[in-house]
């Protein structure tokens, strides 16, 4: 049995703004637009791959809010 994990809509929305969507797989944009709109949810496996292949850190996925990112020069 696969368990599936909620993943807020919010943190979705950040990912989808945060990465160029050209160099995006097909499958992997089209696997976070069913799970945005909820049609399905992401099994553990499925976010470990799309972590991966977008390059984002598997924790973000369980956050609530998108991290703060400070992108100032020190």
């Amino acid at each position: 049995m696969q368990t599936k994990i909620d993943v807020s809509t919010q943190i979705l929305d950040w990912i989808i703004r945060s990465i160029p969507l050209e160099t995006v797989p097909d499958k992997v944009l089209s696997s976070i637009q069913k799970w945005r709109s909820g049609d399905s949810k992401p099994t553990f496996n499925q976010l470990e791959q799309v972590s991966k292949a977008l390059g984002i850190p598997f924790g973000y996925f369980f956050l609530q809010t998108p991290p703060n990112e400070d992108l100032s020069i020190v």
